[in-house]
């Protein structure tokens, strides 16, 4: 299965031949982003692609033209974190009894 990289939700393009102009229906984040890409690591504060030729660009979130672009595949949808809206309502949940 293929999920969106800003909002998790399932991608039902399919993984192959994802074009340059493809957005998320629900957030509208690129999809051909190298977020989204099974060559992209990072590690700690620190981001690298495993390709020996494509360069990661200054804004991994962003669309890019790489031709090496496979879409990254997983059984479930990525670990996102919570809006400033949603931390501030855990937040405030906290103190309510």
């Amino acid at each position: 299965m293929y999920y969106c990289h800003h909002c998790g939700d399932p991608w039902n393009g399919g993984g192959h031949d994802v074009a340059v102009h493809e957005t998320c229906w629900r957030c509208h984040s690129p999809i051909h982003c190298c977020l989204n890409c099974e060559l992209h690591e990072k590690t700690g504060s620190s981001e690298r692609c495993r390709s020996m030729t494509a360069e990661l660009p200054a804004d991994s979130s962003a669309k890019n033209y790489c031709d090496e672009f496979v879409f990254r595949s997983s059984h479930q949808p990525p670990q996102l974190r919570p809006t400033a809206s949603e931390t501030k309502r855990l937040w405030e949940g906290l103190w309510q009894r």
